[in-house]
């Protein structure tokens, strides 16, 4: 091979090493910069809470003057599984679930839970799961519908306990 062909040849091999790395580095930035959020993202704001839920929140907060009324809230905020095995086997399932309302005491305690039922029961296993979760952590736990709200002293005692409802 004459030597006029191989720096053709070499010349040609180093133009193409720097386009295929140009071509590289731009798909990089291509990909960085589609990863950027834009300047105006498609949302809007929307309520937390339904018409029917709003009405217990407010009921809530009357009928629990001392503790703070939390909104949807998942299980796995305020419960944690013995040990790593369990978190393992647990939480997946446990993080798809929430309660409505979380009652909170003054230190950050969780000590109820109301679930609020609309059109839509709640699907049976989830509110047996809850049932059995919250009452092994000594949670008190109410599933209720709003057009049929239980006295304040009844829901207290439910979910506080006799002795601290009065």
């Amino acid at each position: 091979m004459n030597s006029s062909l191989q720096w053709t040849l070499l010349i040609a091999l180093l133009v193409g090493m720097a386009s295929g790395l140009a071509w590289m580095y731009a798909s990089e930035r291509r990909a960085r910069r589609s990863k950027r959020l834009p300047q105006h993202l498609p949302v809007r704001p929307r309520p937390v809470l339904s018409r029917p839920e709003h009405r217990v929140w407010l009921w809530l907060r009357e009928a629990f003057p001392q503790h703070h009324v939390m909104v949807k809230m998942p299980l796995t905020r305020f419960t944690m599984p013995h040990n790593v095995e369990d978190a393992r086997t647990w939480f997946p399932r446990l993080g798809t679930l929430y309660c409505t309302f979380t009652l909170c005491d003054d230190r950050g305690r969780v000590v109820g839970c109301v679930d609020v039922m609309g059109e839509r029961r709640l699907p049976r296993g989830n509110r047996q799961l809850k049932q059995t979760l919250l009452a092994q952590c000594h949670i008190g736990y109410r599933a209720l519908t709003p057009d049929a709200l239980p006295d304040f002293w009844t829901i207290r005692a439910e979910l506080l306990g006799v002795a601290e409802a009065e």
